[in-house]
């Protein structure tokens, strides 16, 4: 719950866009219950193992305030052991702690070790949270088009990685991009197949609604 509350104090950053904070509630209250399969780095070595377990317990005896000493240790996991599940998790926790525990949300360091995180382990199990926390980290920012790639990547993996029930989100977030960019042309293919590939469901009739706006010449927010 704390992520979606987050999600929805958002909702007026990122030039006051209110739809990404709504929008994304429903999509972040999902993979917060997402169940983690098999993960996806390659076998560690028993050395590095014992050190990223060493320091895991280091920082298991950290208080939540001592940020600064946190964050030096998960740094230290994801340099020292590469190799290890631990560095995925350490990543994935340094953008927890870019996001959540200083007194202002540091998003551009978040961004960047959520980056590194698909650089190094593109196809962790991690990906897709990895992916939808970097869409929303950039949408309504001047890497809205970044944020339609990791949509296109994430629409394109296989059914067993993508849910069905986040296709929806994942293809409306898409078209979003495109309309906030003014790209009217893209905008409209992408709302077209949200609406012809999910009928029935909420994205599809804001989908339709847009398409309708665009084709009378209407402005998103209009």
């Amino acid at each position: 719950m704390r992520e979606a509350e987050r999600v929805r104090g958002w909702a007026g950053m990122g030039g006051g866009k209110k739809f990404w904070g709504t929008f994304f509630c429903g999509l972040v209250l999902f993979l917060g219950d997402l169940r983690i399969p098999a993960w996806g780095a390659e076998p560690s070595s028993e050395e590095q193992k014992r050190r990223a377990l060493e320091i895991r317990l280091a920082i298991s005896r950290l208080s939540e305030t001592q940020v600064e000493e946190r964050e030096s240790l998960y740094q230290e996991i994801v340099e020292s052991c590469p190799a290890t599940k631990e560095a995925e998790e350490a990543l994935w926790a340094l953008s927890n702690l870019y996001l959540d525990s200083f007194p202002e949300p540091q998003e551009q360091t978040a961004q960047e070790v959520l980056e590194l995180f698909l650089d190094r382990y593109p196809d962790s199990a991690w990906g897709l949270q990895v992916r939808s926390r970097l869409i929303l980290l950039y949408s309504g920012t001047e890497r809205r088009e970044r944020a339609a790639e990791l949509c296109r990547e994430l629409l394109g993996r296989r059914p067993e990685t993508l849910p069905a029930s986040c296709r929806p989100f994942v293809a409306l977030a898409e078209a979003v991009v495109w309309d906030e960019e003014k790209d009217a042309e893209r905008a409209k293919e992408a709302y077209t197949q949200v609406a012809r590939l999910y009928p029935g469901t909420p994205q599809a009739e804001f989908a339709a609604r847009r398409l309708a706006d665009l084709s009378a010449g209407r402005s998103k927010g209009k």
